[in-house]
């Protein structure tokens, strides 16, 4: 006996949804077919695993074991090598952009920056820029000295000279 449905939805939508099922079938298909793919590859990769270790395995019995543990030593001195460099790293890095905000809310409105540069050999951030009057140069300088992170903010004479051009540099240090 066949069933009978009865479906009242629009021919449009009626086809929408027939496409929506063979697409999750297809769909479903490919994730099938994709785990087999993955789990070919696993027993491959394994089965290769397996074979090298018995290729070490017997070169270790024919030679006495010396020469893995000399490659095994080696690979050793070389990891440990790149962790202490990446452990000297972290210990030394230490990140600006975070401090970034604070000193820029410092910055006033009547200052334009030029140039922000990191100097790696001093480890302080050079900070150029133009300005108005050389009084706004003295309070950027106090805004910058305040922020908690700045340890010093070293500045040329030349910042407070009088004249026409109105430009200043500062190298700020953090603590």
């Amino acid at each position: 006996m066949i069933e009978h449905q009865i479906n009242l939805l629009p021919p449009p939508v009626r086809e929408e949804r027939t496409a929506r099922v063979y697409l999750n079938r297809v769909g479903r298909l490919l994730r099938v077919a994709a785990g087999m793919l993955l789990l070919l590859l696993l027993a491959q990769a394994a089965g290769g695993g397996a074979y090298l270790y018995a290729q070490r395995s017997l070169r270790a019995d024919d030679a006495g074991g010396m020469e893995i543990a000399s490659e095994t030593r080696q690979l050793i001195a070389s990891k440990n090598g790149t962790l202490g460099l990446a452990d000297r790293w972290l210990q030394y890095y230490q990140p600006w952009t975070p401090l970034f905000r604070g000193m820029l809310a410092a910055v006033p409105s009547n200052i334009a920056l030029t140039s922000i540069q990191l100097d790696e050999k001093t480890g302080a951030l050079n900070i150029q820029g133009s300005v108005s009057t050389r009084v706004d140069v003295v309070n950027f300088r106090r805004q910058l000295e305040e922020l908690e992170w700045v340890e010093s903010v070293d500045a040329p004479l030349s910042n407070f000279e009088t004249g026409d051009e109105a430009s200043f540099s500062f190298a700020v240090k953090r603590q």
